[in-house]
């Protein structure tokens, strides 16, 4: 536009003049300051516009002046303060120097002041204290008073530049108001305060390029529910917390936080490949001191991470990473718990991972492309917790060495493609709680007078869709004591306890599995210790089912579909009170269905389809709720559940204990971890249940899928 005409100084009318980014150049005629009903005057981002304030006589009707941007230089005029109407003033990036004018202090209606970016000097004026009406403030002073807390109402606090030092001021947690807090380029120290989380209306805050450290706590940033943008570049920050953020991108300041030691980016939405800081082939995190890493549940592409030496924590779980496992991965000595679960992971297991640490106890490679064969390197006098191997190509036998896993809890070889027999030797470990064998080639007999299948621990096995064959000896459960215990009293789960890094923030790793169960395929990120199931289906069993099978008194589920077992269901069965489904269809059994069975209070999944059951169906109780598809298929049956009706046939047995219920006596809490944070827990509290209790374990399992299958036929791969 160029230079701006002398002659609008006599322009004594004027009320607003707009000349936003008008590329004005040369001096700004002084007069126009001058004019008596300016009301308005608007210059930002005219950056060649040059401009002095006179002394005196300032329009005195102005509401808003913006010179923002420009040349304008000198000093403020004291008379600056005369400008009663003043709602909005904007300084920011020019070249005026000097004192602030006390004055300032007088401009009661100012809503809007913006400083920053000037030479002032010498400290703010007390007086501004006055300006109790403004919501927005940026300003630049390197002796800022505490007068600021009384701006209650501001909502876009700018102290960025300065040379703040000390602690974040106490009193930015009393404006509550706030919007936007920009104190960054300075050189603050301390951590971020706790007391931040007051501001529940912040949306932006940028602490950039200080001298921050400490932990950034993730119930913090949790409570500060609008917060769309956190800039934390350049500063020191060794523990951060930044779960279930609803993140999708990495965060670029993270590159430079080299004293880092716990960084929890869990169940965001980051994609693409973790920034790497070299060209090197091999992918090595660059946080020396990192002893927790979990950016699991994201969207991570590329090869896999290598963390440093330090780490003791690696999840990178249900991500998108490809490529093989390096053998690097075994450097990692002092690695507690390595998750790779649920990637696209290919090649072998590297052999190194059953002896590379004395301190590994949780190894969770399930739902990846390795393929290959099950390392035998399972050295003796390790801590093994938790191996997890499932839904994978893996081939070959089960070697022996893992019988030198003493603590092994929960073993998990299902879905693979093993060819092997039942490996007896299993029974000999002293912890295990959860054996999954599903979907191999197992064959043969599951029982040898060579092995005592003790399985005094044992509270989930699955050996569903195998090939397995023989008769189940009567003696064959007798030993699994822990399935003979009716649970009570507090609600827990499997987990494993992993050491506490950083107070606040989770010591434990919670075992998980997939079952499926009432037709469905569910998998459980949390296992309820009392929760009981035997899952021998789609086998070629035969024999009587063994009477012995009814001391398992705290049996919740049993599946033996799809085999050829013959004889008559055991009656005694009625002694297993918790259970809560059964299925036997696709079997050659005979006989009646036995009365005794409508004790079964919490029965809710029944299937004798597909059998040679004679007689009439039990009635009343849970049997009326079963459909017809549970008994079709046995043409000897009949009850009004079937087209069928039975003439003549006894009365069902009295039930003593109709209304009883279960023994267990606990107070139901579900826990539901969403966490992440890092990490969201929720609680659903029930009543002490004294009567049927439906679906307990569906509802007080942390269910993340399901997959309705067919109830007659349920297909061995999913």
């Amino acid at each position: 536009m160029g230079q701006l005409p002398s002659s609008f100084s006599n322009l004594t009318k004027l009320t607003s003049l707009l000349l936003f980014s008008c590329g004005l150049v040369g001096e700004f005629p002084k007069g126009i300051l001058q004019l008596p009903n300016l009301q308005f005057l608007e210059l930002f981002n005219n950056s060649d516009l040059v401009g002095y304030f006179p002394e005196s006589h300032l329009s005195s009707h102005l509401k808003y002046l913006c010179v923002g941007n420009t040349r304008f230089s000198g000093k403020i005029p004291a008379s600056i303060g005369n400008l009663a109407s003043l709602e909005y003033l904007d300084f920011t990036y020019c070249n005026l120097s000097g004192l602030v004018p006390p004055s300032l202090g007088n401009l009661s209606m100012l809503t809007y002041l913006y400083l920053s970016g000037n030479n002032f000097w010498g400290q703010l004026p007390f007086s501004l204290s006055n300006l109790t009406k403004l919501t927005h403030l940026g300003i630049i002073s390197s002796n800022l008073s505490n007068f600021l807390a009384n701006f209650t109402q501001l909502t876009y606090l700018y102290l960025d530049s300065n040379l703040f030092t000390g602690h974040v001021p106490f009193w930015v947690m009393n404006l509550t108001k706030l919007n936007c807090l920009d104190l960054s380029e300075n050189m603050l120290q301390g951590s971020i305060p706790s007391s931040i989380s007051q501001l529940e209306n912040l949306q932006n805050l940028d602490l950039f390029s200080n001298n921050l450290s400490g932990t950034v706590e993730l119930d913090m940033l949790l409570g500060l529910k609008n917060l769309t943008q956190l800039c934390l570049s350049f500063n020191r920050f060794y523990v951060l917390g930044l779960a279930s953020c609803n993140l999708n991108e990495f965060p670029k300041f993270l590159q430079n936080q080299e004293g880092l030691t716990y960084l929890d980016l869990a169940f965001n939405n980051i994609h693409g490949q973790i920034p790497q800081c070299s060209n090197q082939s091999l992918f090595i995190l660059h946080w020396s001191h990192l002893l927790v890493l979990n950016i699991s549940s994201n969207r991570f592409q590329g090869s896999l991470p290598i963390p440093p030496p330090s780490i003791s924590f690696y999840s990178i779980s249900i991500n998108e990473l490809s490529g093989e496992i390096p053998p690097q991965i075994c450097n990692l000595n002092f690695l507690e718990v390595l998750d790779l679960s649920e990637n696209n992971l290919s090649g072998n297991v590297p052999k190194c991972l059953g002896n590379f640490s004395n301190s590994l106890t949780i190894l969770n490679l399930r739902r990846n492309n390795l393929n290959g064969t099950i390392p035998h390197t399972w050295t003796s006098g390790n801590k093994l917790r938790m191996i997890n191997l499932g839904e994978n190509k893996l081939s070959g036998q089960v070697p022996k060495s893992i019988v030198n896993c003493a603590m092994l809890e929960i073993l998990d070889l299902g879905s693979n493609q093993i060819n092997d027999t039942f490996p007896f030797w299993f029974g000999n470990l002293p912890e295990l709680k959860v054996l999954i064998l599903r979907s191999n080639g197992f064959y043969g007999v599951i029982a040898s007078p060579e092995f005592n299948l003790a399985f005094p621990k044992l509270r989930v096995i699955d050996v569903s869709c195998n090939s397995l064959t023989g008769s189940l000896p009567s003696k064959f459960f007798q030993s699994w004591n822990a399935m003979k215990i009716v649970g009570k009293g507090h609600l827990s789960y499997m987990q494993v306890e992993t050491r506490s890094f950083v107070r606040g923030f989770p010591d434990h790793y919670d075992y998980s599995m997939t079952v499926t169960n009432k037709g469905l395929t569910m998998k459980y990120d949390k296992i309820i210790e009392v929760y009981t199931i035997i899952d021998f289906s789609q086998n070629r069993f035969a024999g009587e089912i063994p009477e012995s099978i009814a001391t398992l008194k705290g049996l919740h589920t049993l599946n033996l579909s799809n085999n050829m077992f013959t004889g008559h269901i055991p009656s005694s069965i009625a002694n297993l009170t918790q259970l809560e489904s059964m299925d036997l269809s696709q079997n050659k059994i005979s006989g009646e269905i036995p009365q005794q069975l409508l004790q079964l209070t919490f029965l809710e999944s029944f299937d004798v389809s597909y059998n040679n059951l004679t007689g009439s169906i039990p009635q009343g109780n849970q049997f009326d709720t079963f459909p017809k598809s549970s008994f079709e298929g046995n043409s000897g049956l009949c009850g009004s559940q079937l087209s069928r009706k039975c003439e003549g046939f006894s009365p069902s047995i009295s039930n003593e204990n109709q209304g009883h219920g279960s023994s267990i006596e606990i107070d139901w809490k579900f826990v539901v971890i969403g966490y992440g944070s890092g990490f969201l827990v929720g609680f659903v509290i029930g009543q002490i249940m004294t009567t049927r209790k439906p679906n307990w374990f569906v509802n007080t399992l942390g269910i993340m899928q399901q997959k309705r299958k067919r109830q007659t036929w349920r297909g061995c791969r999913n």
